[in-house]
């Protein structure tokens, strides 16, 4: 049973931060060596927090794929934060398929 919930910020949800379970993956990229790499949310967020609670990073020279919702393009936008908290309500898998 997933007992926190992960989120990364970009300027503390300017552009809607969403939590989700530590199993998802996301992509991070090292902005001063370009060196992209892909891992789950959960272990990104337990490099800075251990347990439950934030922090704020100040070298933002990493970043995450964002979308543009004026233009539906992805951009490169620096990460500025993490949080790890319970959630409020019990997580539900959503599958969609065509």
């Amino acid at each position: 049973m997933q007992m926190t919930v992960y989120e990364m910020t970009q300027m503390m949800v300017a552009r809607g931060g969403q939590s989700t379970s530590k199993d998802e993956l996301i992509v991070v990229r090292h902005a001063d060596t370009g060196e992209i790499s892909i891992r789950s949310i959960g272990e990104f967020c337990h490099t800075y927090v251990p347990g439950e609670g934030t922090h704020i990073l100040h070298d933002t020279s990493l970043e995450t794929l964002s979308l543009n919702k004026q233009t539906g393009s992805l951009e490169w936008k620096p990460i500025t934060g993490v949080y790890v908290h319970k959630p409020a309500s019990p997580l539900k898998r959503v599958t969609v398929w065509s």
